[in-house]
């Protein structure tokens, strides 16, 4: 099954409701650097949430999965490509690295920091401190860094970086004890008619509307 944003960001909401249905998730965003930042903060909600996606990689002919549909003229053919795609994705982590290893030159001082944090945020927004180690360690591998030095580059990092706010209340995202019908329907309109879209209506932010729907439910 696959889900489109329909042009509004990936949220926690979104995360939430499609964890109802499965925990094996893969992001395809477009084959540019907007398409990237949005894979980037999509990985760190579904951290957040114990979520660990794949990315499915286009390959460079491609800008998004609406160009592999429509150049290839045989459908069969068609299913065929889409599928090795699915068949071809990496982890989240791995793919980011890969990426931004493209872009910057790790043999500068200046680029190289700037690629470990770019990868040290992605690991702060992950809640196992066991995962974080395997991810960590990976980098120090895949860089040729001393693991212990690399641990230590995190935990400075991690000091100097204030600790982050946590938009909601985690007690309040409990799996309810009853069946409630009306608030997982108004979860599935906020995906079906991105509610959740940084836009006003009548003076009032769309996202407080829906907070105040919630709370009524």
């Amino acid at each position: 099954m696959g889900v489109a944003t329909c042009g509004t960001a990936l949220t926690k909401q979104h995360m939430t409701l499609l964890q109802r249905y499965t925990d094996t998730i893969y992001f395809l965003f477009d084959r540019d650097d907007a398409g990237f930042q949005a894979t980037i903060r999509g990985l760190k909600i579904a951290y957040d949430q114990h979520v660990f996606p794949r990315v499915i990689s286009l390959p460079s002919e491609y800008k998004d999965i609406d160009d592999v549909v429509r150049l290839e003229d045989d459908i069969d053919q068609t299913k065929k490509r889409i599928q090795t795609l699915v068949d071809d994705a990496q982890d989240g982590f791995r793919f980011v690295y890969r990426t931004l290893t493209s872009t910057y030159d790790v043999r500068s001082p200046i680029e190289k920091q700037k690629l470990l944090h770019a990868m040290f945020e992605l690991v702060q927004s992950m809640h196992s401190s066991n995962v974080q180690n395997d991810y960590l360690l990976l980098v120090a591998d895949a860089l040729g860094t001393k693991e212990y030095l690399l641990l230590e580059q995190y935990k400075q990092f991690c000091k100097n970086m204030p600790q982050r706010q946590k938009r909601y209340d985690e007690t309040k995202h409990t799996a309810p004890a009853k069946w409630q019908p009306q608030k997982e329907q108004l979860l599935y309109v906020l995906l079906q008619e991105s509610f959740i879209a940084e836009q006003k209506l009548h003076g009032i932010d769309r996202l407080e509307k829906v907070r105040v729907l919630l709370q009524d439910i």
